[in-house]
């Protein structure tokens, strides 16, 4: 006996009733696939209509309509975000849902997982993620080895040069500040360190930083330090004598809020934001020349088997409709000019004027040369 929605066949007239059923529904799931991609092709194109504010200007709006108007005709309903942003920010994919037919599917993996796995997709064919949203370094990582599909938004024109790669491989939408995170019971915002030598001087101790050499927060909020050349090993090595290196320091947040850690000299103002949203007495400060503005990167994999729909998101992650999302629900620093932030937030133009920044493209460059540089300090 076969059951097929709702009706049952039996006994040997069943072969040909079944194979018309077969039909008759194979072609009702295509009569409504095809309403399906019509409906969403008519939500493109309203996307397109009205005040086009949101967008920067009437022909972003339009541009941006006509590439959801062909992801709609490929049946493009999804795009599979790899990257831990792609969840952090998943309050602002609902916001990308109500104006596109389209759904932010987020993938969460460590950034050397994600590499390897875009690798493996990449060279094998059989493709999942359709689009990148992690730190510069594994997205530069990605750009280096030939994986990332190059494209130039409509709506790149307000992003300023240093915030994209010079072969529209990936750009640089936002940013989250790198600064003094300490427990406001243990510490005061006075007795903050000035600079680098003030902070490896010995006045204060137990601070919680990730080693250097692993390349990751500590690596990157020194990088433009050591590019300038205002670093030296000395100062690395006063750095491990009197802070505490981890591997990481997420489970630190935590124990900052009980006062077990009193500061962290290079943690997240996103994590910080959220800490004091919860009540924690926690304090943040940034300190030019010693804090950064550290990168998140948005790129489309090449092969993206929802290429257009993640095109169209991509290009919608520089309008000023999501800017403003990146800060009110992500938490993080819009880079497109005038999209502002709150004003008790760093002033990342002064971090950036500190020191001389680091080109995109030549991000994994710098930090391979620095890694080289620092490892005598664990010799």
């Amino acid at each position: 006996m076969t059951v097929f929605k709702g009706t049952v066949f039996t006994g040997r007239r069943a072969g040909g009733a079944m194979v018309a059923a077969v039909v008759a529904l194979a072609a009702a799931a295509g009569c409504g696939g095809g309403a399906g991609k019509e409906a969403a092709a008519k939500r493109c194109e309203s996307s397109a209509s009205g005040d086009a504010a949101w967008a920067g200007d009437a022909a972003n709006a339009r541009a941006l309509a006509d590439l959801c108007e062909r992801a709609a005709k490929a049946g493009q309903t999804q795009v599979v975000v790899y990257g831990a942003y792609a969840e952090l920010f998943r309050p602002i994919w609902q916001d990308f849902a109500k104006r596109y037919p389209v759904k932010i599917v987020p993938k969460v993996q460590p950034p050397g997982a994600t590499v390897s796995a875009v690798q493996s997709e990449v060279s094998s064919g059989r493709q999942v993620g359709d689009a990148l949203m992690l730190g510069l370094e594994s997205v530069s990582v990605c750009a280096d080895k030939g994986l990332l599909q190059p494209f130039e938004p409509a709506t790149v024109d307000d992003l300023p040069a240093r915030y994209r790669d010079s072969e529209q491989r990936f750009y640089v939408p936002y940013g989250d500040v790198y600064g003094f995170m300490y427990n406001t019971k243990k510490m005061a915002e006075k007795d903050v360190p000035k600079n680098m030598d003030d902070l490896v001087s010995g006045r204060l101790k137990g601070f919680v930083l990730d080693e250097p050499s692993l390349g990751v927060l500590t690596a990157q909020s020194l990088m433009p330090l050591f590019k300038a050349n205002r670093l030296t090993l000395d100062q690395m090595r006063k750095l491990k004598q009197n802070g505490k290196q981890v591997d990481s320091t997420r489970p630190y947040y935590d124990r900052l809020v009980t006062g077990e850690t009193t500061m962290m000299p290079f943690a997240s103002h996103m994590r910080y934001l959220r800490q004091k949203q919860n009540g924690a007495p926690v304090g943040f400060t940034a300190v030019p020349a010693l804090s950064s503005l550290l990168y998140g990167s948005t790129a489309v994999i090449k092969g993206a088997p929802h290429e257009d729909a993640a095109k169209l998101w991509a290009s919608w992650m520089l309008t000023p409709e999501a800017q403003k999302l990146i800060a009110s629900k992500g938490l993080n620093t819009p880079l497109r000019p005038g999209v502002g932030t709150p004003p008790e937030w760093p002033d990342y133009h002064a971090l950036e004027s500190a020191l001389p920044q680091i080109p995109p493209e030549d991000f994994n460059r710098v930090l391979q040369e620095f890694l080289a540089w620092v490892k005598p300090v664990n010799s």
